[in-house]
Formats: structure tokens, C-alpha cells, sequence
């Protein structure tokens, strides 16, 4: 009976240290970056094209979009002036942030509207 327990004891031991080995290697999950940041890098880098405001161009542009590895991949810019639908997704191309980290094939919408004021 007594060597019965002392077993368990070194089994219970045993398992306990094989499993914080093995937990000491885990993978940590990856941090999630908010919807707010998402659009926060995005206000940060669109801006009213320049080239536009002497062709009067005005309207909206409704993106559908992804981030893999940090990099926005559009997959559908729709617009009435095809110029503009053409410029955000251009834009939204070039950023490049590794600090916004998306869930894989998450993918975000948003609407730009361009006015002249």
C-alpha cells in the first residue's frame, strides 16, 4: 500500500514537470489589432488627390480589403469615378504596417468619401 503511494507521488511529480516543459514552449497567441487601429494607419496614409481637385472629382469609394502580414491586399474597389476607385486602391496598396496584425482572411469595409469644401 505504502509503495502504491509513493508510485502515484512520482507519477503525479513526473507528469507535473513533463507538462511545464512542455507549456514553456508554447506558441503565445498573436495579439489582435483593433478595427480602430486598422483605420487609424489608413487615415494616416490616404490622402485627397491632388491631381483630382482641378478634374472636380467628388464621391465615394467602398473597399473591400484584407492584411496579411502586415500588408493590405484590396480585393474590390468600387466606385462611380473609376479614377478615384482606381487612386484608393493604389493607396491602400502601398501600406505596409507590421504592427496591424488581422486574422486570417478577415477581411475589412470601409467607405472613403472625397469632398470638395
Amino acid at each position: 500500500m505504502k509503495a502504491n503511494h509513493i508510485f502515484r507521488a512520482a507519477a503525479l511529480t513526473l507528469l507535473f514537470i513533463t507538462v511545464s516543459v512542455i507549456s514553456s514552449y508554447a506558441i503565445e497567441p498573436v495579439k489582435i489589432s483593433p478595427v480602430k487601429d486598422v483605420r487609424s494607419v489608413i487615415a494616416a496614409n490616404i490622402k485627397f488627390p491632388n491631381a483630382t481637385l482641378r478634374k472636380d472629382y467628388q464621391g465615394s469609394v467602398d473597399v473591400l480589403f484584407k492584411i496579411e502580414n502586415g500588408k493590405i491586399i484590396v480585393r474590390n474597389a468600387s466606385s462611380v469615378n473609376s479614377d478615384l476607385a482606381k487612386y484608393v486602391k493604389d493607396q491602400l496598396s502601398k501600406i505596409y504596417d507590421k504592427t496591424i496584425v488581422s486574422p486570417m482572411n478577415q477581411y475589412y469595409s470601409l467607405r472613403f468619401t472625397f469632398k470638395l469644401i
